[in-house]
């Protein structure tokens, strides 16, 4: 699974134009989130050398969080024309809204703004929380404990 993870991390960032062949993704980061009842999270980034963040969702009640991508464009931001249909994923879209089901497993920019909307079940909305970094030469060997 890691070493899955970690090659879809780095065919993103190949895919999106970056030169990568002189380049391997690696884990910065891991931790288990729990949103319970009410639970949310505010928008934010991924920063401190992270270049990929992914979410592999575990449990996700009825009316459990939904992943929120944020437009990334200030200058956009602050002159935002209406949306001729919010439904739809265009350049006009403000923000992307994301309902994630067990088992679902989430790449995002770590630089991409995004947040978790609030918990509305009692049952908790569970993931891990995966931040990939690059860097040259081969890929390092880890040992999993």
């Amino acid at each position: 699974l890691f070493r899955s993870v970690s090659q879809t991390a780095w065919n993103i960032l190949s895919s999106q134009g970056y030169a990568m062949d002189k380049l391997v993704t690696y884990f910065t980061e891991m931790w288990a989130q729990f949103h319970r009842h009410h639970s949310h999270m505010e928008t934010h980034i991924h920063p401190r050398g992270a270049q990929i963040s992914a979410f592999y969702f575990l449990t996700v009640p009825e009316d459990g969080c939904k992943m929120v991508i944020h437009d990334p464009r200030p200058t956009k931001v602050m002159v935002n024309l209406p949306e001729q249909d919010n439904t739809q994923i265009t350049p006009a879209s403000q923000h992307i809204v994301l309902t994630p089901s067990v088992g679902m497993m989430i790449f995002t920019n770590s630089w991409l703004p995004h947040s978790f909307t609030k918990n509305g079940n009692l049952l908790p909305t569970r993931f891990v929380h995966m931040n990939l970094g690059v860097m040259f030469g081969e890929t390092p060997q880890v040992e999993v404990i």
